[in-house]
């Protein structure tokens, strides 16, 4: 007999409501684009609690409830395991994999654990017979869409990627964003490239809240502060050291 996927809590369905959706969706490929692209436009990636010396857990169900609430995720481990755990309660067939993110080329192959991937199986289509897809709302520099897993380009609807080498030992994933690290606010994209310093705290809060859709109604404006205090400092060091 198969196992029955876990029900829907009323946690699942309060994230689901952030999401946009007023019933559970069937579990399709479309449902599962519609609700890839949901998460991205309603959950930032980031590590504001980290900054504030506050981690929160990473337990699926936590997440799950954090976002129930209108509260943030985090990052890779928060944002992928709450889809992940989402997914299966829709009746997804979701695999949990080790991911691993470099910058340099040297370090493709690395073993490290530094990210949490998922794949969805068995929804097939014309061009992607497999059926295997890898939906990732925790690279906070990635793709729109789940991506079919084969080898080739991908075209985003906003940027170009690329899936190399894909093998029963894994694959490799080359990409662009709007990103906020420290006091620099980047933005890589097909109308290209720009990197600017922000001033002051108003203008670090503001692009933090507006621009990256970052929730902060529960972070006391002292506690704000104090951690812009540490950024601008840690900026202005970095900046005299010749930005290196």
């Amino acid at each position: 007999m198969t196992a029955l996927p876990p029900a829907l809590t009323d946690d699942h369905k309060a994230y689901l409501g952030r999401l946009g959706f007023d019933t559970p969706p069937p579990a399709t490929l479309e449902s599962l684009v519609a609700l890839h692209r949901a998460h991205l436009d309603a959950v930032p990636y980031e590590n504001l609690d980290i900054m504030l010396g506050r981690p929160a857990s990473t337990e699926p169900a936590d997440v799950v409830a954090r976002l129930g609430r209108g509260g943030r995720a985090g990052y890779c481990f928060h944002q992928n395991g709450a889809l992940g755990s989402l997914l299966v309660a829709l009746g997804y067939d979701v695999d949990r994999r080790h991911g691993h993110v470099w910058t340099d080329p040297g370090h493709r192959f690395d073993t490290s654990l530094n990210h949490l991937v998922l794949l969805v199986r068995r929804l097939p289509t014309d061009d992607h017979l497999s059926g295997t897809w890898w939906p990732d709302v925790g690279l906070g520099e990635g793709f729109r869409d789940p991506v079919p897993l084969t080898a080739g380009q991908v075209r985003d609807p906003s940027l170009d990627f690329e899936v190399m080498e894909v093998t029963d030992e894994g694959w490799s994933f080359r990409g662009g964003v709007d990103t906020v690290r420290g006091c620099v606010a980047t933005h890589v994209g097909l109308d290209g490239d720009s990197t600017r310093d922000l001033s002051g705290f108003d203008e670090w809060r503001e692009v933090l809240a507006d621009g990256q859709r970052l929730p902060l109604d529960d972070v006391p404006l002292d506690d704000l502060r104090a951690l812009w205090d540490r950024t601008a400092a840690a900026h202005r060091a970095w900046v005299a050291a010749g930005r290196l």
